[in-house]
């Protein structure tokens, strides 16, 4: 599950809740859906809807639609790249000034069940 609650700094109110599901695979899916949100500036959406990678010590798996350089740059270093259809499930919500945004991952044709 790998639940995970982000708090503003200056505030101390929550800014993002994120957990998942998916085995191995969860921690680096959930650290990527931080990354995208906070770091690269993603809106929610497309922070859990982004393709994933996870790099194992055989293999390095890589969702559908991966930027193609990094791949490239992987195999150059010798990864052996494994094509997965999805790698985990990620759930968040995020405080946006005084709206409540909640995004349910798509992979495992998850929405929203209410509010």
């Amino acid at each position: 599950m790998c639940p995970t609650i982000i708090l503003d700094k200056h505030s101390g109110k929550v800014k993002m809740v994120v957990g998942g599901a998916g085995g191995t695979n969860i921690t680096t899916s959930v650290a990527q859906v931080i990354l995208n949100y906070l770091f690269f500036g993603y809106d929610l959406q497309k922070a859990v809807e982004e393709p994933r990678v996870q790099i194992t010590i055989n293999e390095t798996n890589v969702e559908e639609g991966f930027d193609k350089r990094v791949i490239d740059g992987l195999k150059l270093k010798k990864h052996t790249i494994d094509h997965n259809i999805a790698l985990s499930v990620v759930q968040a919500i995020v405080r946006e000034g005084d709206k409540i945004c909640a995004e349910s991952d798509s992979r495992n044709y998850g929405y929203p069940a209410g509010y």
